[in-house]
């Protein structure tokens, strides 16, 4: 849809609206958050295990199938998941360093703003 033109441009000014829907990212993998997690008590079930008994007649892989099995147990019970409030950030899809430049960017413009002068520009 056209409109008229601001002032005396020749331009003209173009609006439209437009809806857009995205489906909600979901992530299915478990997202401890390590921070909360009690390991106090990890510490005490870990202690509390006999391994002798536990190993004894195992090959390699059962040792290690039924450690990671006790560990992977005692995560699930003492250190809580994160939400999927990450998804909600701003710009979560871009890098660390586009978002430092922007910064930058926003931080010279600003100083241009309230110091003009060529050298503010030109940064």
């Amino acid at each position: 849809m056209g409109s008229s033109p601001l002032g005396k441009s020749d331009h003209v000014v173009l609006t439209w609206k437009i809806t857009i829907h995205a489906e909600e990212l979901k992530s299915y993998l478990k997202k401890y958050n390590y921070w909360k997690g009690d390991y106090s008590a990890i510490t005490q079930h870990l202690s509390e295990v006999g391994w002798t008994d536990e190993l004894s007649g195992k090959s390699v892989d059962g040792m290690w199938n039924y450690f990671k099995e006790v560990v992977t147990t005692l995560m699930d019970t003492y250190i809580p998941l994160k939400s999927d409030k990450f998804r909600k950030k701003r710009g979560h899809w871009l890098k660390s360093a586009t978002i430092k430049m922007i910064k930058e960017r926003d931080a010279a413009w600003k100083k241009y703003i309230r110091f003009k002068s060529t050298a503010n520009f030109d940064q």
